[in-house]
């Protein structure tokens, strides 16, 4: 097993998928719940949500994490508690993930603002919505509600680096 690549108060990108392609975030209920994990878990951890998108079989997170903090650490408690909350709202037992989750470290301004772009297109990507404001279940949408208290480390220009410009791009490809 391939060992994670970590830093002091280093950015991540974290994501993961549901076994088997399940759609369990399909359900409104079980993506707040993810949210209001990852909430339950700030006084927990030193972290910062950056960024998010929570789709209907996998998720996306930029965290960066605080002095000493380990992603390993945060993301096992995190989806432990998803985990345990899906088995027990579908009837279920077993895994819910399909593979450890994945957290790729972001090394640069361009990484992160590509990183930042692709968090954000993935509902529009999808369909789900034309503008990626509009997913209720990702951080441009907190940002345009007020609602900073899942998302915040982020001065207020990174919220407005996205354009209609992006979906147009994304969609030409």
């Amino acid at each position: 097993m391939k060992r994670r690549e970590t830093a002091e108060e280093g950015l991540y990108h974290v994501f993961g998928k549901c076994v088997g392609g399940e759609m369990f975030f399909m359900d409104p209920e079980v993506k707040e719940k993810v949210i209001q994990t990852f909430q339950r878990a700030k006084p927990k951890f030193s972290f910062i949500i950056q960024n998010f998108t929570i789709m209907d079989n996998h998720y996306h997170y930029s965290i960066q994490t605080g002095k000493g903090e380990s992603i390993s650490d945060i993301m096992h408690w995190v989806l432990t508690i998803v985990a345990m909350y899906i088995n027990v709202r579908f009837k279920r037992d077993g895994h819910v993930f399909g593979r450890r989750f994945t957290s790729v470290l972001v090394k640069s301004l361009k990484g992160f603002i590509r990183l930042f772009k692709y968090i954000n297109m993935n509902p529009v990507k999808a369909k789900l919505v034309d503008k990626a404001e509009d997913w209720r279940y990702g951080g441009l949408w907190h940002f345009k509600m007020k609602n900073m208290s899942l998302i915040g480390g982020n001065p207020e220009w990174v919220y407005t680096l996205y354009s209609k410009n992006w979906v147009q791009e994304y969609r030409a490809k």
